[in-house]
């Protein structure tokens, strides 16, 4: 009989999350069912509810349960009152939701707030069962990075608050093997497990808005376009390179779109184009024509504890990696041989690295490529994933 797993996360499908793509591996070998919140993310309004009020997202055969949350805006408070909602409706709406369930293990999907992990804690009392949380950011740090708390009396109290949930599970697990060497320090019922890979299908559709010109390299990125990346950086670069074959694609959205916007039309960066998110297609045909992939965190206490979900999305494609990033991404890009190091936050560095990528020879690009794709194989793919899994639940 297959163990029964209740997935608890404020994110999930029709939401782009890794919360989807661990649902869709654990219901092969596991008797699943999610609990989550209603969809806004990232249109900031909710989705309307034919979309997905069938309860599936996929052929998968799992049970999804939502319960109603706040509208998160751009607002911080609109934000904080999206977090609690949740963790209130989640709890008093889902004991009723689920009170004919029962459940070996309760896994909370820690994206932001590490606070809905309560959630997991209370349904594993309820249901005698064992509580795991997985950690996929790195909090009270991030808040103090991001400059949402500077007042070192109330980041004690999240820092003790914190300290308090992570002593009441069963299991911690962090999604990068440096944030575990952290972490273990303080919790020994800890470990560590990569996320899995958001696996595009082989189907693809051209972008009626984006071209790719012949005698151009294309250096590409996707994802969340905020501030906890340094797109200044990439485009101070992209000023000093305008008369070089290199084009630089942006695509996604986020708090600095309008920023970037600005900034490449008032510095007249015909080389660099800036995009809202695509669709998966979309985004399949330009990953698969991109010649350099870019992933980058700013540096600062806790950038080398994230592994931001795109590394295992571009090592899928197989393609080489322009890295601006510490921790466990800048380990695996230069132990593998698989793309380009800026070394430090410098324009230099960014310059030297980026003149490395207009002048390589296509073969050492394409050998660059084999061993990213060789790293995903390694490390990310499905099987491992779920051989992973299995050895480190069985074992609590």
């Amino acid at each position: 009989m297959k163990k029964k797993i209740l997935l608890i996360s404020n994110n999930f499908w029709p939401e782009n999350f890794r919360s989807n793509d661990v649902a869709k591996l654990l219901c092969k070998d596991y008797d699943l069912t999610v609990l989550t919140g209603y969809p806004t993310y990232p249109s900031k309004i909710f989705y309307k509810k034919k979309i997905f009020d069938d309860n599936q997202f996929t052929d998968s055969k799992f049970h999804i349960y939502r319960v109603p949350t706040l509208k998160k805006t751009y607002t911080k408070t609109s934000t904080i009152f999206n977090y609690l909602s949740f963790i209130i409706s989640g709890f008093i709406i889902g004991i009723f939701l689920l009170k004919n369930k029962k459940f070996d293990y309760i896994i909370c999907f820690a994206s932001s707030p590490i606070y809905q992990s309560i959630l997991s804690i209370l349904f594993s009392k309820i249901k005698k069962a064992k509580s795991i949380v997985w950690i996929q950011d790195i909090w009270p740090e991030t808040l103090q990075e991001l400059g949402y708390i500077k007042n070192k009396f109330f980041l004690k109290i999240f820092e003790k608050t914190i300290f308090s949930l992570y002593t009441n599970h069963k299991l911690i697990l962090t999604q990068s093997m440096e944030y575990f060497l952290d972490i273990k320090k303080k919790f020994r019922n800890s470990n560590f497990l990569y996320n899995p890979v958001d696996k595009f299908d082989e189907e693809f559709e051209k972008p009626e808005n984006i071209n790719f010109l012949e005698d151009y390299r294309y250096l590409v990125y996707s994802g969340n376009i905020g501030i906890a990346q340094n797109f200044d950086l990439l485009l101070n670069a992209a000023n000093k390179l305008k008369s070089k074959k290199l084009k630089f694609l942006l695509i996604g959205n986020g708090s600095r779109f309008n920023y970037l916007k600005n900034k490449i039309n008032k510095n007249l960066l015909f080389n660099v184009e800036l995009h809202k998110a695509i669709s998966k297609k979309e985004l399949s045909y330009v990953l698969k024509r991109a010649d350099v992939l870019f992933i980058s965190l700013k540096e600062n206490k806790i950038s080398k504890f994230i592994i931001p979900a795109k590394f295992q999305t571009y090592t899928f494609f197989g393609k080489p990696i322009l890295c601006q990033i510490e921790g466990d991404v800048k380990k695996l890009v230069k132990q593998n041989k698989c793309g380009f190091i800026v070394k430090n936050e410098k324009l230099e560095s960014m310059l030297e690295e980026l003149n490395k990528i207009i002048n390589l020879d296509n073969d050492t690009l394409a050998k660059m490529g084999t061993n990213s794709k060789a790293v995903f194989n390694k490390y990310f793919n499905n099987e491992i994933f779920l051989k992973s899994f299995k050895n480190i639940i069985d074992e609590i």
